[in-house]
């Protein structure tokens, strides 16, 4: 796993500005990310509108953290519940 934008700490269980170990900071979010996640977020809100006409449930944000993980060939995505992350903003995911 790597992290973007801010650094995973085990221990305390919380995405922090740094690493406590070395002090360093995770690498920035590419601009063409968050482009992406921007393009998504309107396109959903485009399809709720003329849908279900109610888009408050999906609300606009900028990402600060990005998690990457790689899979092999033969690597398997499994089920991935953000619930044990405690965290209190909203979630966005793509996979690819």
């Amino acid at each position: 796993m790597m992290c973007l934008g801010k650094n995973w700490d085990p221990e305390s269980r919380l995405y922090e500005e740094r690493r406590r170990f070395d002090d360093a900071r995770a690498p920035e979010i590419p601009v063409e990310f968050k482009r992406l996640v921007d393009e998504v977020l309107h396109a959903s809100h485009v399809f709720l509108r003329q849908s279900v006409k109610h888009v408050d449930e999906l609300p606009l944000m900028s990402p600060d953290i990005c998690i990457v993980n790689f899979y092999s060939h033969s690597g398997r995505l499994g089920l991935h519940q953000v619930k044990l992350l405690y965290i209190q903003e909203p979630v966005f995911g793509i996979v690819f």
